[in-house]
C-alpha cells in the first residue's frame, strides 16, 4: 500500500519530490504562491491557498487519505540573514502549525532553519547525502592544502593562504542545514560523509551573494550550479534558494516508512 503525504508550504516541490522518491504519493501540495506552485513537479496535485485552509480540506477527506504531513513554514522570520528590523514583516508560524498538526493525530514533520523555534529537531546537511557539484569558476582562486587534507580550499581575497594558487574546477558540497521536528516516529541522525564534509561549502541563496561569497566571487552563483547541488533540475532560481533538497525528505520519508 502506498502511503499519502500532505505537503504544506510546498513551494516548488523540493519536499514533495523527496517523499515521492521515498515511495509516497501526494494527497496535495499546498502553497499560497501560485508562481512557486507552477513549478511543482506534480501539477495535478497542487492547491493554491492558505496552509490552514488546505489542512482543513485535507482533514475533511475531500482530497482522499492522509497518512503523513510535512510542513515547511516560512523561515525568513527566524533566518540569521534577515535583518532584525525586518523580522516582524514575516509570519511566526512554527508554533501555530505545530498546534494544528498535533490536533490531527497524524504523524508529521515540521522543517525550518536552525534558529527557528523547533522542538528537539534533527539537523540535516548536504554532506550527509553527498550533495556535491564540480564548478569551473571563472574567477576561481583556490589553494592546495597539501596531502594531509587532500582538498582544494576556496580562499578569500582578504586573506591568502600559503601554497600554490590555481584556477579550474572545484568540487563543493551543499551548505544548507535544516532542522526537522518529527512527531509520531523516530528520526535518527544520518552519518556525515567525511570526505564530502571537508570539501568547500557552497551556499544556495537568492539575490546578491553575501559575506564570504560577495567578497570573493562578487557575483551571483549560476542557477544551473545551484540546481545541480540541490538535485532539483525543474526549479527556478527562487525555488532552489528557498527549498530543501529532495534528498532530505527522501531520508525523512524512508525513516517513517520503516516505522510502519
Amino acid at each position: 500500500m502506498t502511503l499519502k503525504v500532505l505537503d504544506l508550504f510546498a513551494g516548488e516541490g523540493g519536499a514533495s519530490q523527496g517523499y515521492l522518491d521515498a515511495g509516497f504519493s501526494l494527497t496535495a501540495a499546498v502553497d499560497l504562491n501560485a508562481r512557486a506552485l507552477s513549478k511543482h513537479p506534480v501539477q495535478d496535485m497542487t492547491w493554491q491557498g492558505d496552509w490552514a485552509d488546505g489542512l482543513k480540506i485535507a482533514m475533511s477527506g475531500d482530497w482522499g487519505p492522509v497518512d503523513f504531513i510535512h510542513a515547511s513554514p516560512p523561515c525568513q522570520r527566524y533566518a540569521v540573514g534577515t535583518k532584525q528590523s525586518c523580522r516582524e514583516n514575516w509570519p511566526d508560524l512554527v508554533d501555530p502549525v505545530r498546534e494544528a498538526l498535533l490536533a490531527t493525530g497524524l504523524p508529521f514533520v515540521i522543517e525550518n532553519v536552525p534558529s527557528s523555534p523547533l522542538i528537539d529537531p534533527v539537523y540535516l546537511t548536504g554532506c550527509m547525502f553527498e550533495l556535491t557539484v564540480d564548478w569551473d569558476i571563472p574567477k576561481a582562486k583556490v589553494t592546495w592544502n597539501g596531502p594531509d587534507r587532500g582538498q582544494w580550499e576556496v580562499i578569500s581575497g582578504r586573506k591568502w593562504l600559503e601554497g600554490p594558487v590555481a584556477t579550474g574546477p572545484v568540487r563543493f558540497h551543499l551548505e544548507r542545514k535544516r532542522g526537522f521536528e518529527a512527531h509520531g516516529f523516530s528520526l535518527p541522525v544520518p552519518p556525515v560523509a567525511i570526505e564530502v564534509h571537508h570539501l568547500p561549502a557552497l551556499p544556495v541563496v537568492g539575490g546578491t551573494p553575501t559575506g564570504f561569497w560577495n567578497r570573493w566571487y562578487a557575483q551571483s552563483i549560476p542557477v544551473a550550479v545551484k540546481k545541480q547541488l540541490m538535485r532539483a533540475s525543474w526549479m527556478s532560481g527562487d525555488g532552489v534558494a528557498e527549498s530543501i533538497p529532495p534528498a532530505y525528505t527522501e531520508y525523512v520519508g524512508s525513516q517513517f516508512l520503516k516505522s510502519v
